[in-house]
């Protein structure tokens, strides 16, 4: 004889969405952070950033973040 399984009668809980995790959709763009003119490098650019804007001045562009700030600013 075949058992029968019977659903179970729980029930169902919603989910919760963590809104962490919702892809986001700004409504206004983002503000460009402080020192971000070409002219004025600094730390809160990004790594790949300060590595091109070396490259397009002509300086050494290996180093740590502050290193090329600081060849960028010198000259």
């Amino acid at each position: 004889m075949p058992r029968i399984y019977r659903l179970s009668r729980r029930p169902v809980k919603a989910r919760v969405v963590n809104p962490l995790l919702l892809p986001k959709t700004p409504s206004q763009p983002a503000p460009e952070p402080k020192g971000a003119s070409i002219g004025e490098p600094s730390t809160d650019w990004t790594l790949a950033e300060l590595k091109a804007a070396a490259d397009a001045k002509g300086v050494a562009s290996y180093g740590t973040k502050a290193d090329i700030v600081a060849r960028l600013t010198d000259g």
